[in-house]
């Protein structure tokens, strides 16, 4: 008797958390999340920058299209690298966070991080975009691409005598027909 009124109670509580929200609140919602969407668009650092480890620096965002629900948002964001077609995010480490995507700006300070020519930053909040690449470097100098080379590097050895080449397949003779 007690496990049939347990079972019982059990069974109405789970029903009544399953039902199906009213269509005017599903609606509401669903116009509140198309509303919060946001992309907005990094314009510095842009291709070609190069930032010192331990500089100041400006990230700067476009705000046109700000949705009035993100004027307040508290925005984040994190560095990353290019590479292996990833972002590689510095999650555990935010560069900037607790800013105002109405400010469209944020000082960083540049982390002590490898020399590189591959950066990003993200910009997050209820969205997120990702700058151009961009240099960080130590000493404030641009890397060559040796430095940041993916690709293995080759090597020549100058060939001082002719190699015979010989083929198994005949040439076609090249005299000319006469009529």
């Amino acid at each position: 008797m007690k496990f049939t009124t347990v079972f019982t109670c059990l069974a109405v509580a789970l029903s009544a958390s399953a039902s199906p929200l009213s269509n005017s609140r599903v609606g509401s919602r669903a116009a509140n999340i198309a509303s919060d969407v946001w992309d907005p668009k990094v314009n510095t650092p842009t291709t070609g920058t190069v930032w010192t480890t331990g500089s100041k620096q400006n990230i700067t965002w476009d705000t046109a299209g700000i949705p009035e629900e993100a004027l307040d948002t508290p925005g984040v964001i994190y560095l990353g690298h290019i590479e292996n077609d990833s972002e590689n995010l510095d999650i555990a480490n935010p560069i900037a966070k607790g800013f105002k995507y109405r400010d469209g700006t944020v000082e960083v300070t540049v982390p002590d991080v490898e020399t590189r020519p591959d950066y990003i930053v993200a910009l997050l909040g209820d969205s997120g975009n990702i700058s151009p690449q961009f240099t960080i470097s130590k000493d404030g100098a641009i890397p060559s691409p040796a430095e940041n080379a993916t690709e293995p590097v080759t090597s020549s050895v100058p060939v001082t005598s002719p190699i015979p080449v010989t083929s198994p397949v005949a040439t076609p003779d090249t005299t000319p027909i006469e009529n």
